[in-house]
């Protein structure tokens, strides 16, 4: 018994889900999957590296022993044996040059950000004229 019969009086509330509760709990669930799911790629460019075959001790054989270092610094400034040339000059000395790189040998290109596409064009053009069979690009990533 209660004083004054007060229960009698108050309506008991039914506990019932929101509708949009449930929607909204629905859709964050959804955008979670979403954004950790198998839907989204892993960023970056996928490589697959070629096999190198290996000798006796380990060390990589495939790669060619005949490597030439050329470094290029801006659009007009070319090292390469110990000496400073520019494009034209390193053209007419690829051109001219008497001992011919063996078969197979490749030139490495140090360039830094100051390089011009058009200037490396040129320089593997005129590589390609002294005789070495591979051009290899490096550089370092701009931070």
């Amino acid at each position: 018994m209660t004083p004054v019969n007060t229960s009698a009086k108050v309506r008991k509330l039914q506990c019932s889900p929101d509708a949009v509760a449930l929607v909204d709990v629905l859709l964050v669930s959804f955008v979670f999957y979403l954004a950790g799911g198998p839907l989204m790629l892993a960023p970056g460019v996928a490589m697959e590296l070629p096999e190198l075959p290996s000798g006796d001790s380990g060390d990589a054989t495939g790669v060619a022993d005949d490597v030439s270092v050329l470094s290029a610094r801006g659009d007009n400034m070319i090292i390469f044996d110990g000496a400073i040339y520019s494009t034209d000059s390193f053209s007419r000395l690829m051109k001219e040059r008497k001992a011919r790189p063996p078969r197979g040998a490749s030139l490495l290109i140090k360039a830094d950000k100051s390089v011009g596409v058009q200037t490396l064009i040129d320089i593997c053009r005129a590589a390609k004229n002294g005789g070495f069979s591979i051009v290899q690009i490096a550089a370092k990533p701009s931070d």
